[in-house]
């Protein structure tokens, strides 16, 4: 089966991309003003680093790991600087990383500055999540000028209105958005990780509060209200780390879409190259999780070793040998084509049943005259006529060789298939029979 093993894996396994392994993904936290208050997201920090995520604490104003935010002449300055340097690191970082950022106020800004000028397609913006983002002059009506593009998977962006900073706090911070989902709301209440709403006591100063008593001589109570969200208060809400690190997890759990494009039709290829026929959803989906961890080359391997232990069992009733299977991957380049390797297939089924010394012959020949699958088939053509010869009926032989045709090129077969085909078959060894003489006489 050496030249047979060899075909296929001169298609299997040609490959100019190589995928490699997901690179281990990276989580950045962006502080604000005075350093305040990504990097106080515990929750979520210890939700991304139990993940195995690599994480990142920066300042609005740079990019260096674990640094403050210093002192700038202007704000435009720092903003600057820190879509430099991060569009440095990003740079630097494997291509196909995925890319998770968390910004507060001018942590917020700067992400959406960088964000806007950093679209190149090495990296994989699953997350861009901002909170209460305001620009250098405490402004959030500047801030929602900005454009998501559709580079970002999922955009995150809650705001408070309930309280300066930001100045105009009373207005909405929603940003034009193109990102693939656009999650944007306001967030004016603080919750605890099962997402029930804070309360506070009331001051007696407080009128019409729930749960107020105002009997001075029979318990009186002054009432609850709900805990609502500041500027600051609003980044370390339980809640809503609980809600990133629920929507990282599943993120996490899957592609960037257009990795996930780019796959598929990967796969879809290579099932076309190996099989002759699309693969099914379940195939994709399976072949989705493989390559989220293997190579494009070791899945094509993988592909061609089933489809070689397939063709096995369905015509040999046994699985190849390690040595026969090692033989076939190192077989990589034979310059043959798929339609050569099913004719092997279907001629290897044959002469299983007849004398070993002519499927030997059978080989050597095919080794020999190898130079274009026309000799090939020039070949075969005289092999199957000088079976007939030698005492294998015309139509026994037409009976078998179509029954394996159909099998291979249909994945089964119908009586009145194989009936039209071997009336052809014979049609075409009647014909063929002088051109084939006359060419191996040359």
């Amino acid at each position: 089966m050496r030249v047979i093993l060899g075909v296929l894996f001169s298609v299997c396994l040609k490959s100019s991309v190589v995928y490699a392994q997901n690179p281990t993904p990276v989580a950045i936290f962006v502080n604000g003003w005075r350093d305040c208050c990504a990097w106080g997201m515990n929750i979520l920090q210890q939700h991304v680093i139990d993940l195995g995520f690599e994480t990142r604490y920066v300042p609005w104003s740079g990019f260096e790991d674990g640094s403050l935010a210093g002192s700038w002449e202007n704000d435009q300055e720092g903003t600057d600087n820190f879509v430099e340097q991060a569009s440095n690191f990003f740079d630097s970082l494997p291509i196909g990383t995925d890319v998770y950022i968390i910004g507060h106020s001018f942590g917020g800004d700067s992400i959406l500055n960088l964000i806007g000028s950093y679209r190149r397609s090495k990296i994989n913006f699953r997350l861009v999540a901002i909170l209460d983002p305001v620009d250098g002059g405490g402004i959030r009506g500047t801030v929602r000028n900005y454009n998501i593009g559709d580079h970002v998977e999922y955009f995150f962006n809650r705001w408070q209105q309930n309280s300066m900073f930001p100045i105009d706090f009373n207005i909405s911070g929603s940003v034009n958005c193109n990102a693939i989902v656009c999650d944007q709301r306001s967030s004016n209440f603080l919750k605890d990780a099962d997402g029930t709403t804070r309360r506070l006591n009331c001051g007696w100063h407080e009128v019409g509060c729930n749960g107020r008593v105002e009997n001075l001589f029979s318990n009186p109570k002054p009432g609850w209200k709900k805990e609502r969200s500041g500027h600051q208060s609003m980044v370390t809400d339980a809640y809503t780390q609980v809600v990133l690190s629920n929507l990282i997890t599943a993120l996490s759990m899957t592609d960037h879409p257009q990795v996930t494009r780019q796959r598929t039709a990967l796969i879809e290829s290579v099932y076309r190259e190996i099989f002759g026929r699309a693969a099914t959803e379940g195939e994709v989906s399976n072949d989705l999780n493989y390559l989220r961890s293997y190579s494009e080359e070791e899945f094509r391997r993988r592909i061609a070793t089933d489809y070689i232990t397939g063709t096995y069992l369905t015509f040999n009733a046994q699985l190849p040998t390690p040595t026969e299977l090692s033989r076939a991957l190192s077989q990589i380049a034979t310059g043959q084509g798929h339609d050569t390797f099913k004719e092997e297939i279907i001629l290897a089924t044959i002469f299983n049943e007849v004398d070993s010394e002519d499927l030997a012959w059978s080989y050597s020949m095919l080794e020999v005259y190898n130079k274009s699958p026309e000799q090939l088939h020039f070949f075969a053509d005289k092999h199957r006529i000088a079976l007939i010869e030698n005492g294998l009926a015309a139509s026994d032989f037409a009976i078998k060789y179509c029954t394996a045709e159909s099998l291979i090129y249909n994945n089964g077969f119908f009586a009145t298939d194989i009936q039209k085909s071997i009336d052809k078959y014979l049609s075409h060894i009647a014909t063929k029979v002088v051109i084939i003489n006359s060419i191996l006489l040359d």
